[in-house]
């Protein structure tokens, strides 16, 4: 045996080692159960953190969980910048002597009052040297009302406002970082969605209740200690005090009612009782904060002396001897206690506090421990929104893992067993090489910290395809050498060497629709991307290396090699050696394909006559929410469809499984909630006398209500929780207002369900989706980009490594293959989501990849055929091709089937479209992509001058 040959042996042995050692812990992770997993963090950390980091991750559709697309508002951040401004301002004015400046925030800037000119200037080099380039300064004059005959305003620079918004995400993801460690999540992961964006994924594996999840996350939890001056029920007997009065604030501000003339200011809050009564008032305070959220060191669940939960805090050492000396400058007075702009304690100060502290507010355990939680984890520098949420429940996940696991044997044992069938002892080679290359695939996964997803599953079956038809390929070319009268020896290495360019060409496509969809996708779908990229550089490392190495080892061992195996076009009745005049077909296969075409429009027109909408889009493309349940026994879907419609909604319905499961597609989230903002309004209005009004400018998913003359917001409140709401809203007292947070969509959708079904027959919420409308036009818009550019790129590509002519056929026949595949999908009306996106670019790198197999063989023929024009060049080319054309359309098609029937719902959009896309492929690259560049060539040709060169070939 050579030497280079045991170099190439010693190099595979140590992958294949190297494979194994890197998915040995997720061997040994996923062989144990959920529950003896969890039971390591405690038991044996350093194991626990070992396989956590280092075993290959499942998605939140392999395994359950949570997945959530926070939006930040990052404008607020600015707003708090400035309120503090204003303190410092008024500071550093009054150690420059101008103690009488007003300073005050107005939209985006500060503006400082002053009396004369010369404190103006002497203001404006104070501030210019505090404040640096960070602001710019300008002078304007007084108005009246300012407080002052001269005014300098300080205005934020674009690049200050930038930084703080980047340093603001920053921090929101740390601190959701510490949140959801302290909830015991394994594995999540927290990161910005995109590198400008101020939208933030979260994912949490495994979680067991979301809605404690969401309530802990979403909390700003921003605490403050100030010294109270009076409080009372009635914010106008506090006012009452000050003679020239107390000027109102915006009413739409959640933090501040009032804002008083001598840096006091005015908020809501529960004014002291006795046991578990509370009273709703309002707190005259301080406008400065001696002390906040950030001079905690810990806080912990405690109980008071009714035995009510309390929040006991510790203060960190640098700030406790501040702290003690705030206290005791304030002894007898009141603490207020300051929760996100609501006071809910404010203990009277016995005595100094350095170290220790105590937070009453008549909380529950369960909220005593969230804002335990939150409060060490640290406030948000700016509030969050949730703009998408998907909930996945275990079940699901097992579900999920058994349909992939399921559809991915099968696939891959129909190609083995026709493989070993057709290839015989050759065959084993090719099963070898995509042992290694699966087994790469999956380390490569785990090495790199990548998600296996279920799409990503669909990806692992995808590369089973492609390494067969890298196969085929070579051996299809083995069996031509061997033809033509070459040895064994011959003709394996001529089989190696003439495929190199077409498995180059096709598998490179391939790999250019899969990075731009990892590039543009989000969550499973890059999941999806990750896998395929492994696979195509995995099966062209084992087609083109592995397998002829398995080669080269038989033939220097002395076995015998007999290129002798089964001939497809001899089964099919073609013969070894067929000569069909494709080229002839060529009308009727474009009316067909035509008349298919027409089909297709007539089918989008019935669905938008139909439905509203051409197509099927999914939550992810068009907002909304989806609810999958499972019933304890069978349901009637009509029954289904006529509660929910009782209960205010007009959804989708679709039952599968055994009959007990349903899965619910609302309308756009927008809809929902403005429908049952409707709802809500229409039963104020008719159940309440008191006089109030709506505010117009409500957040999303609320209904809030501003008390008319003389009516008090506790005598709004309790009216509205008089009326019986339930579990559709949160009813809130905010301030000046009354809040009614609104239920989501699908928890209004179960209820409903649950009262009618149960207990007769239970109802369990197995998996839960909203995406909210900008989301939904966005992801839209990155689908149509990604499809565009994959279609761009591909075209670039085949331009440079062929004739313009055929990279035009090539992608007018993928056009071609993906609209057939558009208009199964429309007549089917299966629903379009990101994995069917995912399936549309790999139809589309499927399509070229056919193409460019035929026009490889174009090319390599055109110098035999150089006379004889371009018909017979392009007829010779399909024959010489078409056994493996056949062969990889049949492997690739036992794997896409599979996928189709075993795949479970989630997958059937996904399975068909690639199912599809194979079938009209291989159709297109036999019949209509020759034909399109023939035309062109021919048009080209009619286009020259006369004398030219005006042969179509």
């Amino acid at each position: 045996m050579k030497k280079e040959l045991k170099i190439k042996i010693g190099f595979l042995l140590f992958l294949v080692a190297l494979c194994l050692y890197t998915l040995w812990p997720t061997a040994e992770r996923y062989s144990m159960s959920r529950a003896a997993y969890e039971a390591l963090r405690t038991s044996d950390p350093e194991r626990y953190q070992r396989l956590t980091q280092n075993a290959l991750h499942l998605g939140l559709d392999l395994q359950g969980g949570m997945h959530l697309l926070l939006g930040v508002r990052t404008e607020e951040v600015l707003d708090k910048e400035l309120e503090g401004l204003v303190n410092d301002v008024k500071q550093w004015l009054s150690e420059a002597a101008m103690p009488h400046a007003s300073v005050r925030k107005v939209e985006t800037r500060l503006e400082i009052a002053l009396r004369t000119e010369e404190e103006l200037a002497a203001a404006e080099d104070t501030l210019a040297d505090r404040l640096g380039p960070s602001f710019s300064l300008a002078r304007r004059d007084a108005a009246e009302g300012d407080g002052g005959v001269q005014m300098l305003t300080a205005t934020a620079a674009q690049a200050y406002v930038a930084k703080l918004q980047e340093d603001a995400l920053e921090q929101v993801i740390e601190t959701l970082r510490n949140r959801v460690d302290e909830l015991g999540v394994a594995e999540p992961q927290i990161q910005r969605q995109g590198q400008r964006s101020h939208t933030i994924l979260v994912q949490l594996p495994g979680l067991k209740d979301p809605d404690q999840a969401k309530r802990v996350i979403g909390k700003v939890a921003e605490l403050q200690f100030r010294i109270v001056l009076a409080s009372h029920e009635s914010p106008e007997a506090l006012m009452a005090q000050y003679p020239h009065g107390c000027p109102d604030r915006d009413p739409h501000d959640q933090k501040e009612l009032y804002a008083c003339p001598d840096d006091t200011i005015v908020l809501p809050g529960e004014l002291a009782s006795r046991g578990t009564e509370v009273r709703a008032g309002y707190y005259h305070l301080q406008d400065n904060v001696p002390a906040s959220g950030r001079d905690l060191q810990s806080a912990r669940v405690g109980a008071d002396q009714y035995g009510m939960p309390t929040v006991e805090f510790t203060i960190k050492g640098a700030s406790s001897q501040a702290f003690g000396r705030l206290t005791q400058q304030h002894l007898g007075k009141q603490m207020a206690i300051i929760l996100d702009g609501h006071v809910k304690s404010a203990p009277v100060l016995q005595g100094v506090i350095t170290r220790n502290g105590e937070i009453t507010g008549h909380f529950t355990q369960r909220e005593a421990y969230e804002l335990a939680l939150t409060l060490r984890s640290g406030a948000l520098p700016a509030s969050v929104e949730y703009l998408e949420e998907r909930t996945v429940g275990a079940s699901v996940g097992d579900d999920a893992i058994r349909q992939g696991r399921n559809s991915f044997v099968v696939g891959t044992m129909l190609v083995v067993l026709f493989m070993l069938f057709y290839y015989r002892r050759a065959g084993l080679n090719a099963i070898g090489s995509l042992a290694i290359a699966m087994l790469m695939v999956l380390a490569g996964l785990a090495g790199f910290g990548a998600t296996l997803t279920l799409p990503g599953l669909a990806g692992l079956v995808l590369t089973v395809g492609m390494g067969v038809d890298a196969n085929v390929l070579i051996f299809e070319r083995m069996r031509d050498e061997k033809k033509l009268g070459r040895s064994v020896r011959v003709a394996v290495a001529a089989g190696y060497k003439k495929a190199l360019s077409a498995i180059a060409d096709s598998n490179i496509t391939t790999l250019l629709g899969a990075l731009l969809l990892f590039q543009l996708g989000t969550g499973p779908v890059r999941g999806f991307a990750v896998t395929l990229i492994l696979g195509v550089l995995g099966s062209m490392f084992a087609a083109l290396y592995v397998s002829r190495t398995f080669f080269e080892v038989r033939q220097a061992l002395g076995w015998k090699i007999a290129l002798r195996w089964g001939d497809m076009l001899s089964w099919i009745g073609v013969g070894p050696d067929p000569h069909i005049d494709f080229f002839r077909f060529r009308k009727p296969a474009l009316g067909i394909s035509a008349a298919l075409t027409l089909v297709g429009v007539m089918a989008l027109g019935y669905n938008d006559y139909r439905s509203g909408s051409i197509l099927n889009w999914g939550i992810d493309f068009s907002g909304g929410a989806l609810l999958q349940v499972q019933f304890a026994h069978p349901v009637d879907i009509s029954e289904v469809r006529s509660i929910l419609s009782r209960a205010g909604f007009d959804p989708s319905i679709q039952q599968f499984g055994d009959g007990n499961e349903v899965l619910i597609r609302t309308l756009s989230t927008e809809d929902s909630v403005s429908a049952a903002r409707e709802q809500v309004a229409r039963r104020l209005t008719d159940g309440i006398d008191l006089p109030f009004r709506f505010d117009p400018e409500a957040p999303y998913a609320e209904v809030v209500l501003l008390p008319g003359d003389q009516v008090s917001v506790d005598q709004l409140a309790t009216a509205v929780g008089a009326l019986g709401l339930g579990a559709d809203v949160a009813v809130e007292s905010d301030g000046g207002r009354v809040r009614l947070r609104l239920s989501e969509v699908t928890a209004r959708i179960l209820k409903a369900l649950k009262a009618h079904f149960e207990p007769a027959n239970p109802v369990a919420e197995r998996r839960t989706e909203l995406v909210g409308p900008q989301v939904g036009k966005d992801l839209k818009v990155t689908a149509l980009l990604a499809l565009s550019l994959g279609l761009l790129a591909q075209l670039v590509y085949i331009a440079f490594r062929f004739e313009l002519r055929y990279a035009l056929g090539a992608i007018l026949a993928l056009f071609h293959d993906a609209w057939m595949a558009i208009t199964v999908l429309a007549i089917g009306y299966y629903e379009i989501n990101m994995p069917t996106i995912a399936a549309m670019l790999t139809v589309i790198g499927y399509s070229v990849n056919d193409t460019i197999v035929v026009f490889d063989r174009v090319r390599e023929n055109t110098e035999r055929f150089a006379t004889g024009g371009f018909v017979p060049l392009i007829n010779a080319s399909t024959n010489e091709m078409l056994s493996r054309t056949i062969l990889t359309a049949g492997t690739t098609l036992m794997s896409s089937v599979a996928l189709w029937v075993l795949g479970g719902e989630v997958m059937r959009s996904f399975a068909v479209a690639l199912t599809v896309g194979v079938v009209t492929g291989t159709y297109s690259s036999i019949y209509i992509a020759g034909a399109l560049a023939y035309y062109w060539g021919e048009w080209q040709a009619k286009r020259r001058p006369a004398g030219g060169e005006n042969q179509p070939a």
